[in-house]
Order: structure tokens, then sequence, then C-alpha cells
């Protein structure tokens, strides 16, 4: 059974989106776990496409889509790209936002890390760890991305960035990690489907063939044709209501009739 790596926040999720998110995953070409480390990190913990950067700069979602970003996957306005975006759920944005962004690199990422420079800092990628991406300390972009400078140097290199994620990542693997349990619904058309397979083979196939002829399915049998005549015998009797002068169907047909006719 699939699982994720236990991500903060990650408990917030739904089955139905821990399945989506494991079918972006797979749509990119990366690990589940590196795709989840990364909408925390990014949402600090929340998941939320409606996430507000606290920094100022605008930018919002999963990964923290500036508006400029979202407008350009959108076609649509600034405003009204983070209007939209924000206003999606969770699989709505993982699938119209954050698949299509990564997929516009055009390119396979072979680590956490350069799936991550490819949301902070593009220009990062494949980049040595000591490249200074940021200057500062007065650079806006490194007022609002600080706490990455850990050394307190006044700029921000690459292996900042890596580092930063990097931590997030091993502190989530020390934890249990979260079960992407299969859909329910396609186990119940198993047992549909075989009874559905031993009825049509005992009404249509050569009597060599039939339940009837098969020691270990006649047991079977006697249920297939109980259930049918059960089915029948229902079916008869909505018939015959449906026809009858008391027949709902009737009664909601007489009184459509009766507006079309004022």
């Amino acid at each position: 059974m699939a699982s994720v790596i236990a991500a903060p926040g990650i408990d917030v999720l739904s089955r139905g989106e821990l399945r989506d998110l494991e079918r972006a995953a797979r749509k990119l070409g990366v690990q589940t776990d590196w795709l989840a480390t990364i909408i925390s990190f990014e949402s600090a913990g929340t998941f939320s496409p409606a996430k507000l950067n606290q920094a100022g700069s605008g930018a919002f979602g999963l990964i923290q889509f500036l508006p400029s970003t979202a407008a350009r996957l959108l076609h649509l306005s600034n405003d009204d790209a983070v209007d939209k975006g924000r206003a999606m759920s969770f699989s709505e944005q993982l699938n119209d936002l954050v698949v299509p962004y990564f997929q516009s690199f055009g390119r396979r990422f072979n680590s956490l890390q350069d799936l991550y420079y490819a949301v902070f800092w593009p220009a990062a990628i494949g980049k040595d760890p000591n490249t200074v991406i940021i200057q500062g300390p007065t650079a806006k972009a490194y007022t609002q991305n600080r706490g990455l400078d850990r050394d307190g140097k006044g700029f921000i290199t690459a292996g900042d960035v890596s580092r930063a994620i990097t931590r997030v990542y091993t502190l989530a693997l020390e934890d249990e990690r979260v079960t992407i349990s299969a859909p329910v619904w396609p186990w119940f058309l198993l047992p549909v489907g075989a009874v559905a397979a031993l009825y049509l083979t005992d009404r249509y196939a050569p009597p060599a063939y039939r339940v009837g002829n098969v020691p270990a399915l006649r047991p079977v049998r006697g249920a297939l044709h109980t259930t049918e005549k059960e089915v029948q015998s229902w079916l008869g009797k909505a018939r015959t209501l449906a026809r009858s002068r008391s027949s709902p169907v009737r009664g909601l047909s007489r009184w459509v009739s009766s507006f079309s006719k004022a």
C-alpha cells in the first residue's frame, strides 16, 4: 500500500486529496515525499490553497505562487488569478497550478533540492551550494527570507535554501509514514462483476460450460436464480404500480398536463 512522508500538517488532507497528491507527483515524475515536503514548507503546514505569504510578497497557495506566475498559468490578470487561485480546493490548485507550474520547466527534477529551487529561486537549479542567490541585507528578497540565513552572513546562498528544505524532509522522516489508501469502490465491483459473469455464463454459455455442469459452482446457481426471480418480482410490482390510476407517476403527469393546458 502506498504511503507518504509525515510532512508537518499533512494530516489535514483527506484520503482523496492524498491520492491526488500521489497522482500529481507521478505526473511530474518525482517522489510524492518531495512534493509533500515542499507544499508543507511553503504553506506553513496548512496545505491550504488560500494561504497568503506572511512577509507581504503577495504570494499565495500550496507553493506560494506570485500573482504574476498565477496570472501566466491561468491566463488572467494578476488580481483575478489570485482570487481564482485562492478559491480553489486543494486538488484543484494541485492540478491546475502546481502541476502545470513544474511542467513549464520542461525538465526532469532529480532531487528534492532542485524541485524546491524551482519554487523558491529557479536560477539556483544545478548551481554550486556556495552560489549567492540573494544579496542583502537591504534587499527586499533578503528581508522576506531572512530566516534562511541561519549564519547571519547578510546574504543567502543556494546551500542555505537546500539545507532548509532538507531539514524539513529529514525531520519528517522520523515520524510514522501516512498511508495513502486506495479507493473503496473498486472492491464493491469485484463481487458484482463475478456474480454478473456467473449469471451470464449460466444463461448464455454452451450447456457444457454452464454453472450447473461445473460441480464447484452448483451451489451458486440456486442463489443466482433466486435473485433473478426476486428482481423480476419487484420489476413486475413496479410496472403494475406505474400503470395504476393511483400511480405517483400518473399523478405527476396529470399535474404537468394541467399547466400546459392552462
